[in-house]
C-alpha cells in the first residue's frame, strides 16, 4: 500500500523535518532537487557531458509533472525547514522481473542531499 496517510513530522537536533506525499505544485523543487542530487551522486565518477545531458531531459519540471501525475507512481519528499532535501519515488508497476507479487511496490528512486548524510532523514 502506497502512503495515503497524512504526513509524517519528526524533531531533529537542528529543526523539524517533514515527509510528505509530493503535489504536483512541488514539480519545479523536485525538478532542482533530482537534479542537483543526481549530478551530486554521479558527476565525480561520470563524464560530466554525459550527465548534463541526462539530467537536462530526465528531470524537467515537465518529467516531474508527467511522474507526479502517473498513478502508479508516488513521490514522498522530506523538507527540512522550507528547503526539500531528500526524496523517493515509489513505484506499483514496475518493470524489474524480480518484484513481485500481488501488492507489488518498487522504491525506484530514493536520494537524500549528501549534507545530510548520517543525519537520520532515511530512518
Amino acid at each position: 500500500m502506497l502512503m495515503r496517510s497524512a504526513d509524517i513530522e519528526t524533531s531533529k537536533a537542528d529543526g523539524t523535518v517533514r515527509i510528505r506525499r509530493a503535489i504536483l505544485d512541488d514539480a519545479p523543487a523536485l525538478s532542482a532537487l533530482a537534479q542537483r542530487l543526481f549530478e551530486q551522486t554521479y558527476l565525480a565518477a561520470n563524464d560530466p557531458r554525459n550527465v548534463k545531458a541526462y539530467v537536462s531531459t530526465a528531470f524537467t519540471t515537465d518529467a516531474q509533472r508527467t511522474e507526479l501525475n502517473d498513478q502508479q507512481r508516488r513521490y514522498i519528499v522530506c523538507d527540512n525547514g522550507p528547503e526539500m532535501v531528500a526524496y523517493a519515488l515509489l513505484r506499483t508497476d514496475s518493470k524489474q522481473s524480480l518484484v513481485q507479487g500481488a501488492q507489488q511496490v518498487e522504491l525506484e528512486r530514493f536520494y537524500v542531499d549528501g549534507t545530510l548524510h548520517g543525519g537520520g532523514v532515511a530512518h
